[in-house]
């Protein structure tokens, strides 16, 4: 639950919201409370906001590469069998995988693909947790400065007076 003081809102998301429309529940509480504290506020459902990550973005041309550049024999014969359609000898078209299939057995047979990716998305979480941390110390620097500057001005006053 988040109370979002510019749009006068009180914002759920659709889990929290389900929740808090059982009477009596932890949720149901919370809501009540919030209710109370800002009567004029409006109660929204907000849309969880989903998280992409890299590995998420592969797809079937990247998988096609990375198979043929660093399969073995088994592993290309193997995509080939699940990733294109065959015919029986009756002639029967049997159709490929689906490409979330796939996907699943390509991270299956090529783990160091997902460690490359789990350890890329670490290092950029490092990255933007270190900008963040600058950004805050700014922040904090220029409150300290704003502060000493009235304090100083405060202090000229009363002796100039």
């Amino acid at each position: 639950m988040n109370v979002n003081f510019e749009k006068k809102t009180i914002e759920l998301t659709t889990a929290e919201m389900n929740e808090a429309k059982k009477y009596n529940s932890q949720a149901y509480m919370d809501l009540m409370g919030a209710r109370r504290d800002n009567p004029d506020y409006r109660v929204v459902e907000i849309k969880a906001k989903k998280v992409r990550t890299d590995l998420g973005r592969i797809d079937m041309k990247t998988i096609r590469a990375y198979v043929k550049a660093h399969g073995n024999a088994d592993q290309k014969a193997e995509f080939l069998r699940i990733s294109t359609p065959t015919y029986t000898t009756d002639g029967l078209r049997i159709e490929p995988q689906p490409f979330f299939y796939i996907k699943k057995w390509f991270l299956a047979q090529f783990p160091a693909v997902k460690d490359a990716y789990a350890a890329r998305e670490a290092e950029i979480k490092a990255i933007n947790d270190a900008i963040d941390a600058m950004i805050d110390a700014a922040k904090t620097k220029a409150e300290e400065e704003a502060r000493a500057k009235a304090q100083a001005e405060a202090d000229a006053f009363l002796t100039a007076a």
